[in-house]
């Protein structure tokens, strides 16, 4: 099955982790505003509930996601009307979008991809952001009570 495919059927079930924004878009958004960001992208956004976050912080928030069903639920269900936030449909490994951010938001994103996809995805991110920018990015930690579950398919990475 590929990527586009699996997170299509994930969500499918709407808002899968929540309607609650996760605690370090609370970080990231003090770290955009100390250094007075006020567009940020949020790649990998998911159905939007971060993106959501940003925009009622005052933020111009561009986010994008590779699932449709991620972003039919974004459009519907986390949108702000006072401050619009503009969803579209991206790929990392085929990326249409060529503007560069001064502040990006991604959230678990990186733990999903093998070591050669990480690389990849980590230059997509490094080319999207402008010089003296911020990149704020969260991951899974070993210490998270999922670590090990599944298939070891590269060290420390599941399946």
């Amino acid at each position: 099955m590929d990527i586009k495919t699996y997170w299509d059927k994930r969500y499918e079930k709407g808002a899968i982790w929540g309607r609650e924004p996760c605690p370090s878009v609370k970080d990231a958004a003090k770290i955009f505003l100390k250094n007075n960001i006020k567009t940020i992208l949020v790649s990998g956004c998911g159905y939007g509930r971060n993106a959501f976050y940003l925009s009622k912080e005052g933020f111009k928030v561009d986010a994008f996601d590779i699932s449709l069903n991620a972003l039919k639920t974004a459009k519907t269900e986390f949108q702000n009307k006072e401050n619009p936030i503009n969803y579209f449909e991206d790929d990392y490994f085929d990326l249409k979008l060529k503007k560069k951010y001064k502040g990006i938001y991604v959230s678990n994103s990186l733990h999903l991809f093998l070591q050669d996809k990480r690389k990849k995805l980590i230059e997509c991110l490094a080319n999207l952001t402008e010089n003296g920018g911020v990149l704020f990015t969260t991951v899974l930690s070993d210490k998270d009570e999922l670590y090990k579950e599944g298939t070891e398919v590269e060290p420390d990475t599941f399946v």
